[in-house]
């Protein structure tokens, strides 16, 4: 949860097609929210908390989905994942922190992986997935690491 993920800010909508680029999937592809359990009846019809995106539900209208365009689908659906501090202190905090900044409690998290490659399982990985790809940065076990 929040782990080897590829992040992004969901309210800047040309994200949605940058993100899908560096993976290699087409542009269309959909993209998952995480965001805050506290914030769910904030984005979502009929909500529940779930920790795995395997649910697909229904954002509330079309106003909800402009303020977080990268995670609506073209039917206004998502695959959300909510968040307890509980179940991950930090990505709990990282989600927070950005609803205390940008004013959303709910940001894009895709599986960290490239098209044709598997899930990234060591920090190996990770450094080469984040060498060839056009991440702008990469949080790993403490550090956060920047390409110049």
């Amino acid at each position: 949860m929040g782990n080897r993920s590829i992040v992004a800010d969901p309210t800047r909508k040309d994200y949605w097609r940058l993100v899908n680029d560096i993976k290699g999937r087409e542009w269309w592809r959909p993209l998952a929210p995480s965001l805050l359990d506290e914030d769910k009846d904030v984005y979502f019809k009929d909500p529940t908390s779930h920790e795995f995106m395997i649910l697909m539900l229904r954002y509330k209208d079309e106003e909800v989905c402009k303020r977080v365009p990268v995670t609506c689908h073209v039917d206004l659906t998502a695959r959300p994942q909510t968040v307890t501090r509980d179940q991950n202190r930090t990505w709990y905090d990282l989600i927070k922190t950005f609803k205390d900044i940008k004013g959303e409690g709910l940001i894009m998290n895709t599986s960290f992986n490239l098209a044709g490659e598997p899930l990234v399982e060591t920090p190996q990985d990770a450094l080469r997935s984040f060498a060839v790809k056009g991440f702008d940065a990469m949080y790993m076990q403490g550090w956060i690491i920047y390409k110049r």
